[in-house]
């Protein structure tokens, strides 16, 4: 049995390091790694499977939702793109029907988890220079593209994206947003409730 309770219990205990104590996000990322190191790349990624059909698929915002049709409906190519580890994001990808994610990736050595961290990390600036190779990549352009987050960590790719939308942003980042003319949205529903995160669940579109 994949032990879900107890790496959710140490990956939270991970995050408020990084969030009380301000420690750099990436040694929590790297830290987060080593929990999953040794075991087999499969068991990793049927946990990831189950911890977005267990917690996360119940606390997507519809209106996420409703921009990742909107983008496909429109011939934009969506990207989930987020610091989260493949185990999850690949998972959530697949069910919300989104082709390509980038993520923060782990070495895979012989269909064993090292724990080791590929870099870069994405995460602040690592994430924008995967979104480059991305695009780049598949001759796609971050000037017509759009870009949603929550985080301010994500200010070097949302200064990088010609479409940038700022979601449920705490005051810094609202105040960057306003100041430079960028649409500060709202998303509040969640199974009816109203709660969620965004940070991690942000689509990306952009035309070929």
């Amino acid at each position: 049995e994949i032990p879900l309770a107890d790496f959710a219990l140490r990956g939270t205990y991970y995050w408020l390091q990084h969030t009380l104590f301000r420690l750099d996000y990436r040694g929590v990322i790297r830290q987060g790694g080593r929990l999953v190191a040794g075991r087999r790349f499969d068991e990793v990624m049927a946990w990831g499977r189950q911890c977005v059909a267990e917690t996360i698929s119940g606390r997507i915002y519809a209106e996420a939702v409703t921009a990742i049709r909107s983008h496909q409906e429109a011939g934009h190519q969506v990207v989930l793109l987020s610091s989260a580890p493949r185990m999850v994001i690949d998972a959530l990808a697949e069910h919300l029907g989104v082709a390509d994610a980038l993520y923060t990736d782990g070495e895979v050595d012989d269909g064993i988890v090292t724990g080791r961290v590929i870099e870069p990390v994405c995460w602040g600036d690592g994430k924008r220079q995967l979104a480059q190779q991305f695009a780049a990549a598949r001759n796609l352009s971050l000037a017509g593209s759009y870009f949603y987050t929550d985080s301010i960590a994500d200010l070097p790719l949302l200064q990088c994206v010609g479409h940038p939308r700022v979601v449920n942003p705490d005051r810094r980042l609202r105040r960057i947003a306003l100041r430079a003319h960028w649409p500060v949205l709202r998303f509040r529903t969640v199974g009816g409730r109203m709660e969620g995160t965004t940070r991690g669940w942000v689509p990306a579109g952009a035309k070929r």
